[in-house]
């Protein structure tokens, strides 16, 4: 896009270069802030609307610190997992188009916590869960051949390993809402919340397409 490509020419030199480094160490020491302190994240640090307006305005920021896993046996592969991803969306992208899709993330993040609890009062505690599905579906969108061995020994494509998380959030955010609330009939299809979960990922790739 030509606006993208304007921003590039003149925001560029602000980018990070090798962004997930930085990423991956603020996933390890969430991991190590939850082994050392269970709890602490989610009553202090996750991104939740009510707190923020409460003042706790540092969990804009600090809810990114969540690991993707909570496991001493997949922290490292899924550590490994991420750094790779973002490595390749980097290299494929560069350093300012991949800033601006994770940013772009947290921000959306952000602003899609904040509606959905003034516009419908749901308070909704939100961690990194979407941020690092985004980046494999990215990952998955550009390399859809791209094959991993499952356990080491089944191999498996990308787009396919993509699928099952796809299906999972699309089943638990565009289920029929379980009463009538906030205007939203209990047979839609469409929750407010699903909407709103899932169009910062659909965003942030139809402006990089």
């Amino acid at each position: 896009m030509r606006w993208l490509d304007k921003m590039e020419r003149r925001f560029g030199r602000y980018a990070v270069p090798n962004l997930i480094n930085y990423i991956i160490i603020l996933y390890a020491l969430g991991f190590v802030v939850e082994v050392v302190s269970p709890g602490l994240y989610s009553r202090f640090l996750a991104l939740d609307a009510a707190a923020i307006l409460r003042g706790e305005v540092w969990r804009i920021v600090t809810f990114i610190i969540q690991p993707p896993t909570g496991s001493f046996l997949f922290i490292f592969f899924s550590l490994y997992l991420y750094y790779m991803i973002g490595r390749m969306l980097e290299y494929q992208w560069g350093a300012f188009k991949f800033n601006l899709y994770f940013f772009s993330g947290l921000l959306l993040h952000v602003l899609a916590c904040l509606a959905i609890y003034l516009v419908t009062g749901l308070n909704l505690s939100y961690g990194t869960m979407y941020l690092n599905m985004s980046l494999f579906f990215a990952f998955a969108a550009l390399f859809p051949d791209v094959e991993f061995l499952l356990f080491f020994i089944l191999p498996i494509s990308n787009a396919n390993i993509w699928a099952m998380p796809t299906a999972f959030t699309l089943s638990s955010r565009l289920s029929p809402a379980s009463s009538f609330r906030w205007g939203v009939p209990s047979g839609s299809r469409l929750s407010v919340s699903g909407f709103w979960r899932c169009l910062p990922i659909v965003w942030r790739l139809w402006c990089l397409s």
